[in-house]
């Protein structure tokens, strides 16, 4: 089926236009094929023989590097970097370990180094699991253990799906699904229209030793001579979404983009491993009659997004200010509802020069650490609904490579907007950056962003910086310095091309990363490491009952903590000072909210504990008295009190109760001290009768 639609463009400068929107969509029948179970690998050489760089789209290279070209050509002034507003704590680096695999037989490591590029994926479960991907493999670490836990270390991306060892696997893709559970990999195969694929696995529990459930979904959807290239996916409740980009073999790059689609799966079948896997293609989306390029797809701040948004934008300009926001309304199987607004950022991005090693030619725009182009690498939707999202970009005050940050505000109205800073460094260039949400709570709006670095002072290794609530960055924090420069190529070498980070979703604010570092060998592996959130901890309450022997003389202290202060508290509505005074079995709603607009509520059921047993206390009183007395029956009762010279007072009259356990509580302060006889009738006859003495 093919869609149009008219989508109203405004501009900065309150200019609007309409522009056409197209999509197509077709579905296929993709079979479950053959499961891979790492448990079951035997330890082997994993001998091969490939080229040494991973296969891309980069046929293009030659152009983008004449982009670059012009780029510093045009852009030459070396600026003092502006004031930036970096007064928030850095993250709190923690574990860290390089990608090593275990030789059982012998006893012993080695390292295990990553393909050309790393292409760094990572997803960590709830139970410390924590996956890595690189070109081209797949690799496990038990945190909790302490140990790699694929029983051979790893698993060849080559070696999954039904052409095992034919196919060459590269460029990995992971998520952890919290509900599920579960891990899912996608990764793509092989570079030519002939066998071009993209591998989708689920795996079978949350133990990544266990079998995996495996679909292959055609990398030449359309039979038209392309290739499937640059993967991104994300998931909601029902689906996986994978987006990439069709590629026209050996033609120049521009004219060889034939289009950014979308793949839209039946999630819960995959992790079902059901034999046919529901499946939707979303293709030639079009706005204004052009093609789209490279698709990035928005996670969701806790892993799920509640709608599919994507985001794209001009990634081989040399200076732009536009985004593309797209989301995706319609299920498998309803009317094709694509939508798609473009917005201007208040702060131009734009291709980014490559990264400067120890060896590269001050003189050569096209040496260095290769930075590609300035495509949208991270972006998540946070809990209020924004968009958070990072590229590589040019900074254009000082010239070096640094990682352009964005928010879009309301994405979904027609009143969204775009603001966005640059974070850079005087001497270190930035690349290949990603993000992840690590408030405590719904109404935190903090993150880490994690990048790549490097300089012709600094090794190429990783860093982090932590954005608060408050609008505020950190100083950059150094996670990994490198060992060595990087030379596995002649010319440039390969860069990233992505950075793995996800937080630990039941541990809020505790965040793993994977990245980029150079080797003292002159090659490159990945890096993991852990780091904290510096954010305050959670907001939470502390309600304590002070008992009294009156039911509505209770007492509850209120006593918030975490958050931010100060605390604004109210009960039922009402400002409190934070003692509460209630009968027992009165239900407070408690309301807190601190100095960042967070906010706490808890439901509070008052105590009011009587014995067990029937009995009168205190007794002897000085005034307060209560009763504990069990009715035989339900009926009406007189509960009165009578001194020595026999005369009555009447405490309550015709009050029905049920059978069972009862409290009655009353006041003598005002009788003169001396004995009182309390009796509870019931029928005319004594149900509770109990001598009280008053002082």
């Amino acid at each position: 089926m093919k869609k149009f639609y008219a989508t109203l463009i405004g501009t900065c400068i309150g200019l609007s236009l309409f522009a056409q929107v197209s999509v197509q969509s077709t579905s296929f029948n993709v079979q479950r094929t053959d499961d891979f179970t790492p448990r079951e690998i035997e330890p082997s050489f994993n001998a091969r023989v490939t080229s040494l760089e991973a296969p891309d789209a980069m046929h293009w290279r030659s152009q983008l590097n004449e982009i670059k070209k012009e780029a510093a050509l045009r852009f030459t002034d070396v600026n003092p970097l502006p004031d930036f507003k970096r007064t928030a704590p850095q993250p709190i680096l923690g574990w860290g370990t390089e990608m090593y695999r275990v030789f059982t037989t012998i006893g012993t490591t080695g390292p295990l180094y990553a393909g050309i590029p790393n292409d760094n994926a990572l997803a960590i479960s709830n139970g410390g699991m924590m996956l890595g991907a690189v070109n081209s493999f797949l690799w496990a670490y038990d945190i909790p253990n302490d140990t790699v836990h694929i029983v051979n270390s790893y698993v060849n991306l080559d070696n999954v799906g039904p052409d095992a060892g034919n196919d060459r696997g590269f460029d990995p893709k992971l998520m952890y699904d919290e509900d599920a559970d579960r891990f899912i990999l996608v990764f793509l195969k092989n570079n030519l229209p002939s066998n071009s694929k993209i591998a989708v696995c689920f795996s079978s529990t949350n133990d990544p030793n266990d079998p995996w459930y495996t679909y292959i979904l055609p990398g030449n959807p359309l039979n038209n001579n392309r290739w499937t290239d640059f993967p991104a996916m994300s998931i909601t409740e029902d689906h996986l979404y994978i987006t990439g980009n069709l590629i026209i073999p050996n033609v120049s790059w521009q004219v060889g983009f034939d289009g950014s689609i979308i793949w839209q799966l039946d999630k819960k079948a995959g992790f079902a491993g059901d034999t046919v896997m529901p499946n939707r293609l979303h293709h030639d989306i079009k706005f204004g009659n052009r093609f789209i390029r490279n698709l990035h797809c928005v996670k969701g701040y806790d892993g799920e997004i509640d709608t599919a948004y994507f985001l794209s934008n001009r990634n081989f300009d040399i200076q732009n200010d536009s985004i593309f926001v797209l989301s995706l309304h319609s299920d498998l199987n309803e009317p094709e509802d694509l939508r798609i607004r473009v917005r201007q950022s208040d702060t131009p991005y734009g291709v980014p020069p490559n990264g400067r090693q120890q060896d590269t030619d001050p003189n050569d725009p096209t040496d260095g650490l290769q930075t590609n182009d300035g495509r949208v690498l991270g972006a998540i939707r946070m809990p209020n609904g924004n968009i958070e999202f990072v590229s590589t970009t040019r900074n254009f005050t000082n010239q070096r490579a640094a990682i352009y940050h964005g928010t879009i505000h309301q994405p979904g109205s027609a009143q969204s907007s775009i603001t966005a800073n640059v974070i850079g460094d005087a001497v270190r260039d930035y690349g290949y950056p990603n993000l992840t949400w690590t408030g405590n709570e719904e109404c935190d709006g903090e993150m880490i962003i994690g990048f790549n670095h490097t300089s012709p002072t600094h090794f190429a290794g990783m860093s982090a910086i932590y954005y608060s609530n408050d609008g505020d960055y950190s100083d950059v924090l150094q996670i990994k310095a490198g060992e060595g420069y990087v030379q596995r190529l002649t010319g440039g070498d390969r860069w990233g091309d992505y950075f793995g980070i996800q937080t630990q979703y039941n541990r809020p604010g505790k965040v793993y990363v994977a990245g980029f570092m150079g080797t003292s060998t002159r090659s490159n592996t990945a890096y993991f490491a852990e780091l904290t959130s510096p954010d305050s901890t959670k907001l939470e309450v502390a309600l304590v009952h002070n008992p009294s022997n009156r039911r509505c003389s209770q007492t509850v202290d209120i006593t918030p903590s975490g958050g931010v202060t100060p605390y604004t508290i109210t009960v039922n509505g009402q400002t409190s000072s934070g003692t509460e005074t209630a009968c027992g079995g009165d239900t407070l709603l408690v309301n807190i909210v601190d100095d960042r607009g967070c906010e706490l509520v808890r439901e509070y059921v008052v105590p009011f504990e009587v014995p067990n047993q029937a009995m009168t206390y205190p007794n002897p009183t000085t005034g307060f008295v209560g009763v504990v007395f069990e009715s035989p029956r339900e009926g009406n009762i007189l509960a009165r009190i009578s001194d020595i010279n026999g005369k009555e007072m009447i405490l309550i009259e015709d009050s029905r109760i049920t059978s069972g356990k009862h409290y009655l509580e009353f006041d003598l302060a005002t009788l003169s001290s001396g004995v009182y006889i309390l009796e509870v009738i019931m029928d005319e006859e004594a149900i509770y009768t109990e001598r009280i003495v008053k002082n």
